[in-house]
């Protein structure tokens, strides 16, 4: 974060979702420390066991407020369920964080479309059935900390929903990895009325490099746990 501010960026989102480090901290399924970053000997799901969970997160939160600029922007990324996270768990997590000194929380839905039943049906409430499952954390009372979602937000229809459910801002992912200028051709859309078309998915090597990414993003890309979003090179 330090080396961000020196760098001249506004502010950093800490990575917590998608099983990296602080993710598989806050995972109640893989997070088994005996010591004061795990659960220890407690219920994962008490208090005491979330609060050792979160233990890491936000030691790190405070780190960067105290090495950085009052100013400087601070945000959280969470996954709303997948990679050993539970709907109900990431609720408890994320109103916890709502009390915490940050600017921003950017939830990770990997679908915004995705209800609640399909993410935790056994966490559904009689009339929640078709409640999408970003709209469980946008009902959090969150003060001034500002809520972002994302997950496959690909056109002007996706955008309309997310800000119809209330969100504060949308964070585009992999629409943006296909065009480094989505956002400017989403404005052309809205300006001409013209419905805007995505690449479709698997694209090659050499397109992505025609969008400004780095051999080694485009290895990275063309792994298998990316499903096919990298095909094979284009024939000469």
């Amino acid at each position: 974060a330090v080396r961000s501010q020196q760098a001249g960026f506004d502010g950093v989102e800490l990575h917590g979702a998608h099983g990296y480090v602080i993710c598989n901290f806050l995972s109640p399924e893989n997070n088994r420390r005996k010591d004061e970053y795990g659960p220890g000997d407690a219920d994962t799901f008490s208090e005491e066991g979330r609060a050792g969970r979160m233990r890491l997160l936000l030691e790190i939160i405070k780190g960067v407020r105290e090495a950085t600029q009052p100013d400087f922007i601070v945000g959280v990324r969470l996954s709303a369920e997948r990679f050993g996270m539970k709907v109900s768990d990431v609720l408890e997590i994320t109103r916890l964080l709502l009390n915490e000194p940050i600017d921003f929380l950017d939830i990770s839905c990997w679908d915004v479309r995705k209800t609640l039943k399909e993410a935790e049906p056994e966490f559904v409430k009689p009339g929640e059935e078709s409640m999408l499952l970003m709209d469980k954390f946008l009902a959090l009372p969150r003060g001034d900390i500002c809520m972002g979602v994302a997950g496959k937000i690909k056109n002007v229809e996706d955008i309309a929903l997310c800000f119809e459910h209330g969100v504060d801002f949308i964070l585009p992912g992999r629409a943006s990895i296909l065009e480094h200028d989505w956002p400017r051709k989403i404005e052309q859309s809205l300006t001409t009325g013209k419905p805007y078309m995505q690449p479709m998915n698997p694209v090659s090597p050499e397109y992505l490099a025609s969008q400004f990414l780095s051999p080694k993003f485009v290895e990275y890309l063309s792994a298998a746990r990316w499903n096919n979003f990298v095909g094979k090179e284009e024939e000469e």
